[in-house]
């Protein structure tokens, strides 16, 4: 069976609890933010006496791209997954996410399903193209270490919580496995459980701010002509979700505003 290991995110960790708030059932590497850099290592049985390999590396360094990035260079499974510190995952995970690229040998990237209350997924398996790309989210991902890294694609590092410039690196990674030509494919089995949210580190409403940094996002996943198109398609089929907290041409404004804008 495939090597599956989590890569987990996570900031001021002062103990290895995190593995087993978790659930992990495999081998994981934690990438640790705090105010110290080390490695530690050890070994644990999950719940079928298999022994796992834990790693958790502390760094100084700060943002959520940075984090994955320095995880999937430091990664040695076959197969990778991204993971929240916020999620529970099922106990047979890494079974049914091997099963998968096992009977998917010509897919690099599989999108899976999680329990979240906010959420719904198809219920066939299907390739994921570049619209399908922007409906996925982080915690669904699952890739062939050796493909990604082959392809040098990473995490946009301008991109993410820590940044200031909000969220969407996922779809600006998941379009970027897309360009380099590896393959994307979505399987309806549901790797783990997510609560609903507390206070989101980036996600405070449909203000002004957060429209320009959804703008400025698109952009650097979509490019700029396609992004005007979002612009304009997220104004109007979002109408319901923001209409008490903003109207049509603010929200259509600061994403055009956001596109235009530019980071170094």
């Amino acid at each position: 069976m495939m090597r599956v290991e989590v890569l987990i995110s996570c900031m001021h960790q002062t103990d290895a609890s995190i593995i087993t708030r978790t659930n992990v059932q495999s081998d994981v590497l934690v990438i640790n933010q705090c105010d110290k850099d080390g490695v530690e290592e050890h070994s644990f049985f999950n719940k079928e006496s298999e022994e796992c390999r834990a790693r958790i590396i502390h760094t100084t360094e700060r943002g959520l791209s940075r984090s994955r990035n320095m995880a999937i260079r430091n990664a040695t499974g076959d197969v990778c997954l991204v993971c929240d510190d916020d999620e529970c995952l099922y106990d047979d995970y890494y079974k049914g996410i091997a099963e998968a690229f096992e009977q998917n040998p010509d897919y690099d990237v599989i999108a899976f399903r999680v329990d979240y209350p906010r959420k719904t997924y198809p219920l066939q398996s299907r390739k994921i193209g570049y619209i399908d790309a922007l409906k996925v989210s982080s915690v669904q991902i699952a890739f062939r270490r050796e493909s990604v890294v082959r392809k040098n694609v990473f995490f946009n590092e301008k991109m993410g919580a820590g940044t200031g410039n909000g969220g969407g690196e996922e779809n600006k990674f998941l379009y970027d496995c897309l360009r380099a030509g590896l393959k994307m494919w979505y399987v309806p089995f549901c790797i783990a459980k997510i609560g609903l949210p507390g206070e989101d580190s980036w996600f405070k409403g449909f203000d002004s701010r957060f429209c320009f940094n959804k703008g400025w996002s698109i952009k650097m996943t979509m490019g700029l002509p396609l992004a005007w198109c979002y612009a304009v398609y997220f104004s109007v089929t979002k109408f319901k979700k923001y209409r008490a907290e903003n109207n049509f041409f603010s929200v259509l404004y600061h994403l055009l505003r956001g596109t235009l804008k530019r980071v170094k």
